[in-house]
């Protein structure tokens, strides 16, 4: 959401971001926010955007039940922290989660403002999908029941992508006049082809190297496994070869514990990376992957 509202905000536009202390992904607090998070509310600007935060739970475990929790606070905080906001023009609420949609359903309802309702995952469905429970499970069922609500009351929808739009018209019977499709973009100003200079290339030691990179979220539905998997053929065939996964989520400590546990030699794993430094990664490497397990509904994406 950062860069669209800071675009609204060069557009000439009044815009306030309700959202929680940054905590993603690794569902610890950053240490620059660690004191301001015990508040129940905390207000900044960044590049003009008005940006309060409301107290959460966030939680570094894979545990549903504190997941749900982290949710659940910030639902609660966010809906009361939302009633002190003045009344704008509309409400824009993105998802995942579905508590998000229903902090934005309530507060829109209240202070009488439309509602934009923007998926960018397909909840509950994705409960199955990934292996997390079944459809006849409560928590599936009551996520169903969300967002049914959530398609039901928006006042426009905004998916990602076309495949989006059909899952829902088919499996919700919403209408398709009430969908748009914003596609994700990409600044070509700053994602660009260009020369990186060779001490770059050496203090990242990959001199030499035929570099296939990944960077994002190592999270269980990227599957990122898979490359460890593969690294000992590669490295056989291809001894040059090296896998570069850049980025952290809740997969990555056991990743880099199987990875040291293996030997792997041809894997290396980096902290997260500033936004600057992005465009130089992707120059560095040969080749760039896209990754996920082998689940139909992920594919959608």
């Amino acid at each position: 959401m950062y860069e669209l509202s800071r675009y609204w905000v060069n557009l000439g536009h009044d815009v306030t971001v309700l959202t929680s202390f940054p905590n993603y992904p690794d569902g610890i607090i950053y240490k620059d926010y660690k004191s301001r998070s015990r508040r129940l509310f905390y207000r900044e600007t960044i590049d003009g955007i008005k940006v309060v935060r409301a107290f959460s739970l966030p939680t570094h475990l894979r545990s549903s039940i504190r997941r749900t929790l982290y949710y659940i606070s910030f639902f609660l905080s966010s809906s009361l922290a939302g009633l002190f906001l003045k009344r704008s023009q509309v409400v824009i609420a993105t998802s995942p989660s579905l508590f998000i949609g229903l902090t934005g359903l309530l507060l829109s309802r209240l202070k009488g403002m439309p509602l934009v309702f923007e998926v960018r995952d397909l909840w509950p469905e994705v409960i199955p999908a990934i292996g997390a429970g079944k459809e006849s499970s409560l928590p599936y069922r009551f996520f169903d029941k969300v967002a049914r609500t959530l398609y039901d009351k928006s006042d426009l929808i905004v998916v990602v992508t076309e495949s989006f739009k059909e899952q829902i018209v088919s499996s919700r019977g919403v209408s398709p006049d009430k969908i748009e499709i914003i596609e994700n973009a990409v600044d070509t100003e700053f994602f660009k082809p260009q020369t990186v200079d060779p001490q770059t290339i050496e203090n990242l030691d990959l001199k030499d190297r035929f570099v296939v990179t990944y960077i994002g979220t190592i999270g269980y539905t990227h599957g990122a496994e898979v490359i460890l998997k593969a690294a000992p053929e590669i490295k056989r065939r291809i001894p040059e070869l090296l896998f570069l996964l850049v980025g952290s989520g809740s997969d990555k400590e056991r990743l880099v514990k199987l990875s040291k546990d293996s030997g792997l030699d041809n894997v290396r794993f980096l902290d997260p990376q500033p936004k600057a430094s992005i465009p130089t990664f992707l120059n560095v490497s040969d080749i760039s992957l896209v990754l996920s397990i082998n689940q139909p509904l992920l594919h959608k994406t």
